[in-house]
């Protein structure tokens, strides 16, 4: 099960209702799906609790409130979701899902996380444009050393040959094997 979580409620809390959930349900249908992916968004409603799921697939769209999370409504509609993961259609779910009180649930809390505030540093577009210039003349001015170094060997070579075109240097004799 991998979590997305888009909101300050505790990804921990949340994970612990959805794995028991998952578990309680095991006890009246044998099915489970552990490969599921659920993304946790706020929703636009003050106290809407909403989500939607493809039928045999592995996502789910979980929609939650900012404020006053109800834990059973959490678990009914993670669970309503989860039956669509598992291939049901609407009209194939257990409608008791809505009705039924998971005593259980009254013993999860789920707490609001602060999120991490990450102070970003700013830095002049400037400067930051004059390291990356500099950084390609680094890397420029390495390749020109090579190609220099390159044009010197071939020069070298060139010079040999044309003394040895020229009849001033006797060309080296090829070495022969023999066994």
């Amino acid at each position: 099960m991998k979590i997305k979580n888009g909101t300050h409620w505790s990804t921990l809390d949340l994970k612990k209702i959805f794995t028991r959930s998952i578990n309680e349900y095991q006890k009246w249908s044998k099915e489970k799906k552990t490969n599921i992916t659920i993304q946790v968004v706020y929703s636009r409603k003050i106290q809407g609790h909403s989500g939607y799921a493809y039928v045999n697939g592995t996502y789910t769209r979980l929609k939650l409130p900012k404020e006053g999370l109800d834990v059973l409504m959490l678990v009914r509609l993670f669970l309503h979701e989860y039956e669509h993961l598992l291939g049901y259609g609407h009209y194939e779910t257990s409608k008791g899902i809505w009705s039924t009180d998971f005593p259980w649930a009254s013993e999860y809390q789920v707490r609001k996380v602060e999120p991490k505030v990450v102070v970003k540093e700013k830095v002049d577009v400037r400067v930051r444009r004059n390291n990356r210039i500099a950084k390609q003349l680094d890397k420029k001015r390495a390749q020109l050393k090579r190609l220099v170094k390159r044009i010197k060997e071939l020069e070298k070579k060139q010079k040999y040959y044309q003394k040895v075109l020229n009849g001033a240097v006797e060309p080296l004799k090829e070495a022969v094997c023999t066994m």
